[in-house]
């Protein structure tokens, strides 16, 4: 991130002039939902505002190097991209809905493809291929088969033991113990619930009707 700062020094970045109507339109906006709303309609006007930003940054990072080797810089996935990728997943899945875990019964590839290829955190969440050719939902690695085998998903924090600092990324990265997020400063670990047992009445139903049966209230002026 560093390197990237150095190649922004004494940069200025301006977005292209949007036309006026669309600029009154999104003043009306008042939270950042509807402001996704009105700019999602207007996708092409924004993307020709924001070009000269994108191929300013791209041809600045590409010049700089890490190590001797240029930066790579790749361009986001377009619409279409977005939406068969979607579709390669689950059908049923639609992009402006919004699903939660209680929701996500309803979807049992998507919940397949979660369990299969993700690992989810408290503070991250990656995909990996599973790299095996058989499968059905992702596409073949294009990287060598040795190299990709040393992949793995993004490990959690570990301490090191002495009750200041965590392990190295290299040294928790390599290791092939399961390693979860139960080291990270805000976990809690899942309350017990207690044991819920079924209330009953201290009395009968028929019991207390025929008690009170005999009872009469009469009413005169």
């Amino acid at each position: 991130m560093s390197i990237l700062n150095l190649g922004l020094q004494c940069v200025g970045l301006a977005r292209a002039k949007m036309p006026e109507e669309s600029k009154k339109e999104a003043a009306k906006c008042c939270t950042i939902t509807d402001m996704r709303s009105q700019l999602r309609r207007k996708e092409l006007e924004v993307q020709d505002s924001l070009s000269p930003v994108i191929i300013l940054l791209n041809d600045i990072f590409t010049r700089l190097k890490l190590h001797d080797d240029f930066i790579q810089s790749v361009f986001s996935a377009t619409s279409t991209e977005i939406s068969n990728c979607y579709c390669s997943i689950d059908a049923t899945l639609s992009e402006d809905a919004v699903y939660r875990q209680d929701t996500m019964k309803d979807h049992p590839k998507i919940r397949k493809f979660i369990h299969h290829f993700c690992q989810a955190g408290h503070y991250s969440f990656d995909v990996l291929k599973c790299g095996e050719m058989s499968c059905n939902i992702c596409a073949p690695t294009r990287l060598q088969l040795d190299v990709f085998q040393k992949l793995h998903h993004i490990p959690f924090s570990v301490p090191d033991g002495d009750g200041g600092h965590y392990l190295p990324l290299a040294d928790v990265f390599s290791s092939k113990d399961e390693i979860t997020e139960k080291y990270r400063p805000s976990y809690k670990p899942p309350a017990e619930l207690p044991i819920q047992t079924k209330r009953k009445l201290p009395y009968y139903a028929h019991v207390q009707h025929a008690k009170n049966s005999n009872l009469m209230l009469q009413c005169a002026e």
